[in-house]
């Protein structure tokens, strides 16, 4: 339904029955108590438990679309790569005549993370935190504007370029007035200046059978501290392919197929973790047997 709906719907996932838990996620659990798995919120207001057929939700998105918005949500920022920091600024407008009184929640969510669980490979739209876990009063005046602003730090070993920023707006009975959503890649200072370290990460053959060269490049015009290494859906180191400087230009690595005890791996899903000066790409691969 993300594909079918784009921007028009934005996915939080506490994900409490995985080791992606944390504080902030724990907190909205306790707040809405959930009882089963799966339990989905639409809004905040439509509370569906352990469903997971496609056209109850897609009946709840569409009545939710025909309700006007009392709120739009405006998000600038700006985030440093080196430094993990950035702040994120949302200008609330309220397009009604009166003064809305609610919880203003700032959101860092990471997605595509290598994981099994529920026999998928990857998690999505994890929540990994919250600033502050609780949210913050806001009253924002009837036709008119406020600007909540606030200052986040990333964890080394959440992807910047897989995670986004959300602000929605919340009221006493649960209610979502409304919601904003803002990639972390398009308010980085580097991606904004300069080109991308890593422009290209590509295997071939795809799906394998006993091996597969890794294509990769590197540009910016200096040496970069380079680690290649192949991962399994547990998110465990399986084998270094590649750990040490290189220069600007294009470069291949093999995988035999092989963890590092030269021992043949199972059939499944793998994942070549490119990380280049801090900057981390993922690239899909299949091994068949």
């Amino acid at each position: 339904m993300e594909e079918e709906a784009g921007d028009s719907i934005i996915i939080l996932g506490y994900n409490g029955n995985t080791p992606f838990v944390n504080s902030a996620s724990t907190q909205r659990i306790m707040h809405y108590l959930p009882g089963v798995y799966p339990t989905t919120w639409c809004d905040g207001s439509i509370r569906r438990r352990g469903i997971s057929w496609y056209q109850i939700y897609r009946n709840d998105f569409d009545f939710r679309k025909t309700i006007p918005a009392l709120l739009t949500i405006g998000l600038t920022g700006s985030y440093d790569p080196s430094a993990r920091t950035g702040s994120v600024t949302a200008r609330i407008n309220n397009t009604t005549d009166n003064t809305i009184n609610a919880l203003a929640h700032c959101v860092i969510v990471e997605t595509d993370i290598p994981y099994a669980w529920q026999g998928e490979d990857s998690l999505f739209h994890v929540v990994r935190n919250m600033i502050p876990i609780s949210g913050m009063p806001v009253s924002i005046p009837g036709n008119s504007f406020i600007d909540e602003t606030r200052s986040f730090t990333m964890d080394p070993t959440w992807v910047y370029h897989n995670s986004y920023i959300v602000v929605f707006v919340q009221d006493s009975s649960d209610e979502i007035y409304q919601a904003a959503k803002m990639p972390l890649l398009s308010i980085s200072a580097e991606e904004n200046s300069v080109p991308r370290t890593i422009v290209t990460l590509n295997n071939s053959p795809t799906p394998f059978t006993s091996g597969t060269t890794i294509r990769y490049s590197i540009n910016n015009g200096k040496t970069k501290d380079i680690q290649i290494g192949i991962y399994d859906i547990t998110g465990s180191l399986v084998k270094q392919l590649v750990n040490g400087k290189q220069e600007p230009g294009n470069y291949m690595a093999y995988w035999d197929g092989k963890d590092a005890r030269d021992n043949k791996v199972g059939a499944g899903i793998y994942f070549c973790v490119a990380n280049i000066d801090n900057h981390k790409i993922v690239n899909k691969m299949v091994l068949t047997r």
